[in-house]
């Protein structure tokens, strides 16, 4: 499953140092798997990401 190993890897990246476009993409991308996958195991990682991106998106205040 490539899009479990998407978001490992956004889980163990620093999104300090990742722009603000792509931390949007990645919002949209993790909201996305967490409302529609049917498998479990991808939507808690997706969910674990989704909150890391929503605290590094409200520390730049940026609204989403």
């Amino acid at each position: 499953m490539a899009e479990i190993d998407e978001f490992r890897s956004v889980a163990q990246a620093t999104l300090r140092g990742t722009d603000s476009n792509s931390l949007l993409r990645l919002y949209d991308r993790a909201r996305e798997v967490v409302s529609k996958s049917p498998v479990q195991q991808l939507r808690a990682k997706a969910g674990k990401t989704l909150e890391r991106i929503l605290a590094e998106l409200r520390r730049r205040s940026i609204p989403v």
